[in-house]
């Protein structure tokens, strides 16, 4: 099926959120097409995931928006080309086992819902201490399946959560020599013109530096 099924989709997304960074990369690797709509989490207004999160993918005026990140990587993967899981099953499985690690394991741990429950001074060591036992995982999981990118050198699920995931790492101060083979494979991504375009810094609504 080719992208021009989804005609023009509607993202609810808020610019430094992982979760809809992820489906941005996504939908710009698969060429979709689809509207912006900033929604600012730390001022509360989202209203249109039931959760009050992002990203909510809204796919027609019929049917309730499309939420969960992986859920909607999953939708997308159906429905247009290239496909970002690999055929082999052993090596898809692999991905996935990455993407739960930063998906399921870290970032819930570590997002501003988790974040605002501590105190202010407490909240740079508890992100730390996460992230990089997260990253520590992963690192270790990558074995020596990489290349360019997290599995050979071709773009996957794993390398979309972990773009996101590296930069909250960077933004909370984790020192992110410890990881050699993540810090290799995201030097490389971010090179790449989809993931230059659904990057944080590039949103619409993100501050102007």
């Amino acid at each position: 099926m080719s992208s021009n099924s989804l005609q023009n989709p509607i993202l609810y997304s808020y610019w430094r959120s992982s979760a809809a960074w992820r489906v941005r990369i996504a939908l710009e690797l698969k060429g979709i097409q689809y509207e912006y709509r900033a929604v600012n989490l730390v001022q509360g207004e989202q209203n249109v995931h039931p959760g009050g999160l992002v990203p909510a993918l809204q796919i027609s005026e019929s049917q309730a928006p499309l939420t969960q990140s992986i859920a909607i990587l999953s939708y997308l993967e159906s429905l247009a080309s290239p496909s970002l899981l690999p055929e082999d099953l052993l090596m898809r499985a692999h991905v996935l086992e990455l993407v739960y690690t930063i998906a399921c394991d870290t970032h819930p741990l570590q997002n501003l819902r988790v974040l605002q429950t501590y105190p202010e001074d407490d909240r740079p060591d508890h992100a730390k201490r996460i992230i990089s036992s997260g990253l520590t995982t992963f690192e270790l999981l990558l074995g020596e399946q990489f290349g360019k990118c997290c599995v050979a050198d071709e773009v996957t699920w794993a390398d979309i959560v972990l773009v996101p995931q590296v930069y909250n790492a960077q933004r909370w101060g984790v020192q992110m020599e410890q990881f050699p083979k993540i810090s290799k494979i995201y030097g490389h991504l971010i090179t790449l013109p989809a993931f230059i375009a659904a990057h944080a810094d590039n949103q619409p609504d993100a501050p102007k530096q």
